[in-house]
């Protein structure tokens, strides 16, 4: 993982670090002369997703100022927050987890527990430990004490074996919560936790725009251009024209074929067939997508240097269609793949009812192949040029998602190709 700089927090005054980082008043230290009872702090010691992610922000703040080796700047932002629990379904923390450029910027561990140090564990790098359990695909994850973790994955629940650091099938007892209650560390967070709870801090310029999914960054992750566009580009856009492929293609999830590989361009592919089978425009495509998936897997495994591992060679996944249609009969089909395109790209195709594969090795999707199967565009007045969007099923839910073209194609944008299936 690099330089990665892991640090589990074994002692920290989160309350003398809020105190320089909000226009508030400075609370007082503990009084000696006249202590408070501790058992008045204890009615809400459970901390909630929205107070962690403050906690995480201040933290990432006072660190941004005091520590000359922290990475993380004004660009830093939030990619997605995860619930942590424990075998009773308890939630024990939250993993913060921060991009920046589109690119992974570390993490931080907040207590979901007043009376447990609140910062658990933070990172200038990478992503937090259970993303590398099962490779970042899981149900749940599980947090049971410092730096232990587990995540549930289909029927199983697995953790990384101490010696091998391999993912291996643990049991439920190893699940159990070894968090100790302790009230004196409630009274020494009271301050941190009133201060989360009454200053009037906006999260959202950390959590990226409107419209967005919570780990949106760059040009990916939005779910409602409408709200996107007028929160990122200002107000005043409308919609101008649009292009789709839908309900004619279905979303399908990687996870839907085969758990924990890497078969996005093989389940891309598998959608793109099974559209062209369901509105009759080949017809000797097998009924059944499994049989479809296989004799993708088949082809691009035998042939062009598929791995569950490693994925499909992004060169290859035109002769992987072509074989694909030969073997169903389609002596006239062909497929290419563009490396140099324009917005036509796109639209070209979906107006011919021909949904794409894109490609991408960087950004939002990096090492990703999404299915394109629509775009929409706005305007606002003569003189603004249009803002465009394509959408895709991108196999990590059924849901749309969208892709802002002008970040896409800027010259920060990712190195991509389309990849056109001409049945």
């Amino acid at each position: 993982m690099g330089n990665l700089y892991r640090k589990t927090i074994a002692t920290l005054s989160v309350v003398a670090s809020l105190s320089v980082l909000v226009s508030t008043p400075t609370y007082a230290e503990n009084p000696t002369s006249a202590p408070v009872a501790k058992e008045s702090v204890a009615e809400k010691k459970e901390i909630t997703l929205q107070e962690a992610s403050k906690l995480a922000i201040w933290f990432m703040a006072d660190n941004i100022k005091s520590n000359p080796d922290c990475i993380w700047n004004s660009e830093t932002r939030i990619a997605q927050v995860t619930t942590l629990y424990d075998a009773e379904d308890t939630v024990t923390g939250y993993a913060v987890q921060f991009t920046k450029n589109e690119t992974d910027n570390g993490y931080i561990v907040v207590s979901a527990m007043g009376d447990q140090n609140l910062i658990q564990e933070y990172a200038y790098e990478g992503t937090p430990l259970f993303n590398s359990i099962t490779d970042g695909q899981f149900d749940k994850a599980y947090y049971v004490a410092p730096l232990t973790y587990a995540v549930k994955n289909g029927g199983g629940v697995f953790g990384l074996d101490d010696l091998s650091k391999k993912s291996v099938k643990i049991p439920p007892d190893k699940l159990k919560n070894q968090f100790k209650h302790n009230l004196n560390k409630l009274y020494n967070n009271k301050e941190a936790l009133n201060k989360i709870r009454t200053v009037d801090f906006n999260l959202l310029p950390y959590m990226g725009f409107a419209g967005t999914a919570s780990n949106a960054s760059g040009y990916g992750g939005i779910t409602d251009t409408t709200a996107y566009v007028n929160d990122k580009y200002g107000s005043g856009w409308t919609a101008a024209y649009y292009g789709t492929l839908q309900p004619n293609i279905y979303a399908h999830l990687l996870s839907d074929f085969e758990p924990n590989v890497n078969n996005c361009t093989l389940v891309g592919l598998t959608t793109i067939f099974e559209y062209y089978r369901t509105n009759s425009i080949m017809s000797s495509i097998p009924s059944s997508n499994s049989t479809l998936y296989s004799d993708v897997k088949k082809i691009a495994s035998d042939k062009y240097g598929y791995t569950a591992v490693g994925g499909t060679p992004p060169l290859n996944i035109s002769s992987i269609a072509t074989d694909l249609m030969r073997k169903y009969g389609n002596t006239s089909g062909s497929s290419n793949s563009v490396y140099v395109w324009t917005w036509s790209t796109i639209t070209d195709d979906i107006d011919r009812k021909r949904p794409l594969l894109c490609n991408i090795n960087s950004g939002y999707y990096t090492n990703h192949t999404v299915v394109v199967v629509g775009y929409n565009a706005y305007s606002r007045n003569w003189y603004d040029n249009n803002k465009e969007f394509f959408k895709v099923y991108d196999g990590y839910t059924y849901s749309n998602r969208y892709i802002d073209w002008d970040e896409f194609s800027s010259t920060n944008g990712p190195y991509a190709s389309f990849t056109h299936i001409n049945p």
